[in-house]
This record gives structure tokens, C-alpha cells and sequence, in this order.
């Protein structure tokens, strides 16, 4: 599957430490590269998104076809606002 990232989650990753940065892209490689989706992954309540879970970060995504489009990607507390 294609990954795709929006300009949010390229920002909030280039902001975070080299250390962190790997973790989370290693968590989207490992668990949205191929379908069933594997890891942490949950339909939002009420919104067409899945989100993964990282640790206190959250990746929200959507599926469109064989492409995966990552919109957003923040702290457990501000993600979802």
C-alpha cells in the first residue's frame, strides 16, 4: 500500500527528536504497509478516520482504495480536537 502524508504530520515529525521520529515512522511502515492492518488500530467513534496508536501519539488515517493517508498525527490530548 501506498502511504501518503499530509502537511500536519510531516511538520509534527520533523519537530520531534530523531529518536522519536523513527518510532512512529517504523509504526506506520510495520502496521498500515499491508492489509488487515496490524498494531493498535481502532475505528473513531462517529468519524470515518482510524487511528494508530504510538505510545502518547496517535496517527489518525484514512483508506482510499491502496492508498493510506496519513491527516494527522499529535499528542493523545490534541489529536483529536
Amino acid at each position: 500500500m501506498k502511504i501518503i502524508f499530509s502537511k500536519q504530520a510531516l511538520k509534527f515529525l520533523s519537530l520531534q527528536d530523531a529518536k522519536t521520529a523513527k518510532r512512529i515512522i517504523d509504526a506506520i511502515e510495520n502496521n498500515l504497509s499491508e492489509k488487515p492492518f496490524k498494531g493498535d488500530i481502532k475505528v473513531l467513534k462517529g468519524r470515518e478516520e482510524l487511528r494508530l496508536r504510538v505510545g502518547n501519539i496517535r496517527v489518525i488515517f484514512t483508506v482510499k482504495g491502496n492508498e493510506v493517508h496519513i491527516l494527522t498525527i499529535g499528542y493523545r490530548g490534541d489529536v483529536y480536537k
